[in-house]
Parts: C-alpha cells; sequence; structure tokens
C-alpha cells in the first residue's frame, strides 16, 4: 500500500506530506520527513483512488511509537498511528481500502463519529 497522506499535528497549521505504506482499522503506519515526538494528535488526510475517481477521507490520529527511516539517500521517520477520531463515512472509506466486506446496515452512514 502506498497512499499519499497530509498530516498536521494538532494545533498547528502547516501540513506536512507522507506516504501510508500499510493500514488496517486501528491504525496506520506512516513515513514522513516531519519529526514528531510520540503521544503527539495529528489530523491526517488520505488521498486515494475508488472506482477510477479520486477520494479522500480524513482522521484525528495520535502517534503510538516512531523510528527512524533510512531510504536511498534520505533520512525520514516512520510512525505508528492509531485512529483515535474518524467520522462513520470516512471509516467506511477505509474498510473499502482495506478490501473489507461492508455489512448492510454500514452502507447507510449518518457521518456521526465513531464510537471507541
Amino acid at each position: 500500500m502506498n497512499l499519499a497522506v497530509h498530516l498536521r499535528v494538532a494545533g498547528e497549521s502547516i501540513h506536512t506530506p507522507g506516504v501510508v505504506h500499510n493500514a488496517n482499522e486501528t491504525g496506520l503506519l506512516i513515513n514522513t520527513l516531519k519529526d514528531i515526538p510520540p503521544g503527539k494528535k495529528v489530523v491526517i488526510e488520505i488521498l486515494f483512488s475508488q472506482q477510477g475517481k479520486s477520494s479522500h477521507f480524513k482522521a484525528v490520529t495520535e502517534i503510538a511509537w516512531k523510528d527512524i527511516g533510512l531510504w536511498d539517500d534520505w533520512e525520514g521517520y516512520l510512525y505508528g498511528l492509531k485512529f483515535i477520531r474518524i467520522l462513520d463515512g470516512d471509516h467506511l472509506k477505509l474498510k473499502q481500502i482495506l478490501g473489507k466486506p461492508l455489512r448492510l446496515e454500514e452502507t447507510v452512514s449518518s457521518d456521526q463519529p465513531c464510537q471507541p
């Protein structure tokens, strides 16, 4: 999985690009050049293509862990992010990206925040 992600540390206005390498329903593995300490809340927006159309979803995450990431000739950071808040509609988009089957009741969404 290589999806584009824009991230913003909660309370800051600067958006930073990154790449999602792995995802599941509880969190993400991303890399970026921005140095962020574990425990920080990060607002993410993931960009993807769905049925030939561009789409995106947003979520609030928290950095669970951090590591140095070395790629060819540059150094960045790997982060394990856990979802803190994601709207129902965006959660459905995540499930579709992951190839998870949707239950009938999930196909009609109110876009209310998901309960933990």
